[in-house]
């Protein structure tokens, strides 16, 4: 209908690695998180079509420590994301999302964000002392925050 109009696909994990063949089936980018790469399978999809292109269209973000885009090999931009949890919390798209909004921060539109999707930092929150209660961009500035350097004389 809107023919200017840019669309993604996106997914997380298992739905992530859909989203990937999809997009390479469909040619539209996607934008994925903690998703298993698709090296392998996409020799299977493609049926022996040229995949040159495949690099520009798949984005996957992925967390230290998550083990699930370990899987096969990644095509396409890799974002890496620290995270110092187990596999499991790394594996979290609600702790993948704060931290890219504590780095890359929304500074074009207001993001308002449930304390339950930041689960290792709910507790350093004041804000979060029910589960509906919505972070701003402030408080995941505050709480994931970076240590300044000390500097000794």
């Amino acid at each position: 209908a809107e023919p200017a109009r840019r669309f993604y696909l996106t997914g997380h994990s298992l739905g992530g690695g859909l989203a990937k063949l999809v997009a390479m089936e469909v040619e539209v980018p996607a934008v994925t998180f903690s998703s298993p790469g698709i090296g392998s399978t996409r020799k299977l999809v493609l049926n022996g079509k040229p995949d040159s292109h495949l690099h520009q269209l798949s984005t996957v973000v992925k967390p230290d420590n998550d083990v699930v885009p370990r899987i096969d090999t990644q095509l396409g931009t890799e974002i890496q994301l620290d995270c110092d949890l187990s596999a499991t919390g790394c594996h979290s798209l609600g702790e993948s999302m704060c931290r890219l909004l504590r780095e890359c921060g929304a500074p074009q539109r207001r993001l308002d964000f449930p304390c339950c999707m930041c689960p290792s930092q709910e507790k350093r929150l004041d804000q979060c002392g029910e589960p509906q209660h919505i972070l701003d961009q402030t408080a995941i500035d505050d709480v994931y925050r970076r240590p300044q350097a000390v500097t000794r004389q």
